[in-house]
């Protein structure tokens, strides 16, 4: 006698290409992790896990739609919400940070908080802020002296502070959402 699963999933998504996303292992699969802020491995990753912010709206068959579940849903996908309105970034060491239910569900179970993580979005803090000085100071010189070659030179470097927010750069969401503050900070727009 075969033994059917407790909570069957959603045996019906399996192979439906609006369902699938790509994913890193450490984020997918249910792996132990010492997160950033944390002492104790615990398991963390996606694996089976549809969290909701209310389990009794969960759909258990294919024969109910999934649109009132889908209001509950608590992992964010990026190919509906757009994830920069969930996380923010503390400045000093690049951890990920959020102040929404969904945001805060989704670190936790793509365990954002790695130690690696954090370290690989610092790297990239340090050359960002680094890239922010540079502007600040061609800023001034341009501010000192109006020339052709400076505003060049200016017009150079903000180039090059804008390519860490393009979506092909790493991290680009944690660098768009420190360029957004710098250059309202800066009263600085976008070209």
């Amino acid at each position: 006698m075969e033994k059917k699963p407790v909570n069957p999933g959603y045996y019906w998504l399996a192979n439906d290409w609006d369902n699938l996303l790509l994913s890193c292992q450490h984020c997918n699969q249910n792996r132990q992790h010492k997160l950033y802020d944390e002492t104790v491995l615990k398991n963390y990753g996606k694996a089976d896990q549809f969290p909701l912010s209310d389990e009794n709206m969960r759909v258990h068959a294919h024969t109910h739609p999934l649109t009132e579940e889908e209001k509950h849903r608590l992992l964010i996908n990026p190919c509906i919400e757009d994830p920069e309105k969930h996380f923010k970034y503390e400045k000093k060491e690049g951890v990920i940070l959020s102040d929404t239910e969904m945001g805060k569900k989704s670190i936790e179970v793509y365990a954002l908080k790695r130690p690696l993580l954090v370290q690989q979005r610092k790297k990239i803090l340090i050359l960002l802020f680094s890239q922010m000085s540079r502007v600040l100071r061609e800023l001034e010189r341009l501010n000192k002296e109006n020339t052709t070659g400076q505003q060049q030179i200016f017009d150079d470097e903000f180039d090059q502070l804008l390519t860490f927010g393009e979506k092909e750069a790493p991290y680009a969401g944690m660098s768009r959402y420190f360029i957004k503050e710098f250059l309202l900070v800066n009263n600085l727009k976008k070209p």
